[in-house]
């Protein structure tokens, strides 16, 4: 049962980042509607300083999704080693 939760966790965990990561974006454009125009139409932005702050709050994002899923793969992996020894 072990290996179950875990996957079921990490499924639980894409399901619930994918939904933070869409309110996370709407943030973003919100605060920095010229990042999406540059993602979209790249050109010379008239605010840098909006554009860097967008940009490090989705470099923030993606860090602490990767940091999750790596944690969630080590409790998998060490479930799965504790299920092979029982």
């Amino acid at each position: 049962m072990g290996l179950f939760r875990e996957f079921l966790l990490i499924l639980a965990g894409g399901g619930v980042g994918s939904v933070l990561g869409a309110g996370f974006g709407a943030l973003v454009g919100a605060v920095s509607p010229e990042f999406m125009d540059v993602l979209a139409h790249p050109h010379p932005v008239g605010t840098p300083e909006r554009v860097g702050a967008a940009m490090g709050m989705v470099g923030g994002l993606l860090v602490g999704a990767a940091g999750m899923a790596a944690g969630r793969l080590i409790g998998a992996a060490r479930a799965w080693a504790g299920l092979r020894d029982g």
